[in-house]
């Protein structure tokens, strides 16, 4: 995963939603120095995904990491890309190309830029 870029993770996870679908799509951490996934399964009904995801994150202390991650908001996959606290964001949605968004409102407030 070397150096990652959002668009190299978005076509990582557009190849996962092809074979799987949408549905099926789980939580997904990507952690770029030891390229290592994390795949967050089992998430209880009560509770939502993006919360399962920042969950993840901060079990793992991942603040000031460098990761990608993936979590199915609705009928989209929200994807960032984080390095040293500061992210990255795009939204996938069916039939589309990937789309640069702002921080999410599930996203805590952080050093994050907005999108263009």
């Amino acid at each position: 995963m070397g150096g990652l870029t959002l668009a190299e993770f978005a076509a990582m996870t557009a190849k996962v939603l092809v074979a799987d679908g949408i549905d099926a799509y789980q939580p997904t951490i990507a952690l770029i120095e030891t390229q290592q996934l994390v795949v967050i399964d089992g998430v209880p009904s009560d509770v939502t995904q993006s919360d399962a995801l920042l969950d993840a994150i901060a079990q793992r202390d991942l603040g000031q990491a460098h990761f990608a991650f993936g979590v199915r908001t609705g009928a989209d996959i929200t994807i960032g890309l984080c390095a040293l606290g500061e992210c990255a964001f795009g939204l996938i949605s069916e039939g589309a190309n990937l789309l640069s968004i702002p921080a999410p409102v599930w996203w805590p407030a952080r050093n994050t830029p907005e999108a263009p």
